[in-house]
Formats: C-alpha cells, structure tokens, sequence
C-alpha cells in the first residue's frame, strides 16, 4: 500500500501525533477535514466574518480607477512577496507580465478578498481581510507526481527540523506571525511518497508543515508545502487574518462615479 502522505510529530517542537493517510497530497490540507463537517465549515465562517478596519483614505477611485488601482497595489506587494522568498520570478513583476482577478469593491469589503495575481510560475492571494494569505506553485500536481517517481528516500533521513525551519523562516518573511502560530497551535509534519514498512519503508522528500489550533478539528490554521532537495516552496497558506501582521489592501471606490 502506498500512501501519498502520512502525518506524524515534529522533533523539538510542540506537536500533534496522528496517524492520518492523506489522500490528496497536493491539496490544500484543507482536505484534513474533521470528523464532522460543521467543524470546518464553522471555522470558515469565522475568518470571513472576522472584521475588516478600512481607516479613511483622501481619494476615492471610480469603478475603473478601481481595478487598476487594486492591480497596481497588490503587484507592489506581489514583487516584495517573491523577493523576499527569494522565488524564481523575474522582478519587477509588471502589469503586463502577470495575470490579474479583482474582486468587485463589495466583495473586498464584506468578505476581504480584494484578488489574485498569478504568474508563470506562482499564484499570490489576497482572500483573508484583504491581506496576502495563500502562494501555490503553479502545476504543482504534475511537479509532485514527479517528485513521487524519481525520488525515494529511507525515512530515517526525513528532516522534519530542516523542513520546520525553511517554512518557519518563509512565513516570517512574508510578515506571518510565526510566534503566535507557535504559542496558539500543535505543530505537526506530514511525510509523502511513504512505500513499504519498517526499516525498508520510504518516502518523497515532500514535507507539509502545519499548524493545527485543535486536535479535533484538523483543519490547519496554517501550513507550508515543500520539496527538501531544491529548497522548493510549493504552497504557502494562513488561514486566519489575525496571524497576518501584513496591512490590509485598501483600494478606495466611489460608486457614484
């Protein structure tokens, strides 16, 4: 039986001990559902009802100053993103070089999702009170099964302290609050690729890292994906506002114009 992959404790740090086959592993651990449903669902609510401070602005844009403007502001944030990840990107990123989705001004108020700005090689989010919260590597699913094939390991060689550190030092550089995550989370790994038992049982040197608020919810407040040999980061998410220290995008709309 080979299982995608298998959750376990991370040395030296706080951790949360289970033993989870995860079906889907280049997923959001999303998938990491609870054994009931509204769990999740409820913990989803939450982060999109959590509120959204819009302090005043001087200049309020029309409909289509707007969505350049929203372009213009999450690129900027986009090019210090990737720099400071240190991404294969090549910088500066330019309105012409990238894709763009805007949300429309009442959806960025209400539920602060102001947009996505996506490039060859990354997809970048803003969808949590209209901060930066989620980075996915793009055709992560066929680099994974790839990664799947040509690499197999014996699992006494997994480095979940190396993997801890890489994502640690990722979500600190794009302003996440990694103490807090530390103080209010279970951190736990998840090894992939596992095959055979016992001595002879090995795995693909793809690492989630994750931290979990409840044991009985397994859904990750936040998580980091990535191939150890490269250094590869392939997906970047928090779920929960109050763990971005990043300010709010503001694009300010006048409707009456």
């Amino acid at each position: 039986m080979i299982a995608d992959c298998v959750m376990g404790p991370l040395s030296k740090q706080k951790m949360v001990i289970a033993a989870v086959l995860f079906a889907g592993a280049i997923s959001s651990p999303a998938a990491l559902t609870a054994e009931s449903g509204d769990a999740t669902a409820v913990a989803q609510t939450n982060f999109l009802k959590e509120p959204i401070v819009h302090p005043p602005l001087l200049h309020r844009f029309s409909l289509a100053e707007y969505r350049v403007q929203a372009v213009r502001r999450l690129l900027d944030q986009v090019n210090e993103i990737a720099g400071n990840l240190g991404l294969p990107e090549k910088l500066p990123l330019t309105e012409q070089s990238v894709g763009a989705f805007v949300s429309k001004p009442d959806m960025a108020a209400e539920l602060g999702m102001v947009g996505t700005i996506e490039t060859l090689n990354y997809s970048y989010s803003f969808a949590r009170s209209n901060k930066f919260c989620f980075l996915t590597l793009q055709h992560s699913e066929e680099k994974f099964h790839d990664w799947l094939n040509d690499y197999s390991w014996p699992v006494r060689l997994a480095d979940t302290n190396g993997a801890y550190a890489l994502a640690t030092q990722w979500l600190g550089s794009v302003s996440m609050d990694v103490a807090a995550l530390n103080r209010d989370c279970k951190v736990g790994f998840m090894l992939c690729g596992l095959k055979g038992h016992g001595k002879r049982q090995t795995f693909s040197p793809v690492y989630w890292v994750l931290w979990l608020p409840d044991p009985k919810v397994r859904r990750p407040i936040a998580s980091v994906q990535l191939f150890a040999p490269t250094k590869t980061l392939i997906q970047l998410r928090v779920e929960d506002a109050r763990y971005i220290l990043r300010k709010p995008t503001e694009i300010p709309f006048s409707e009456g114009q």
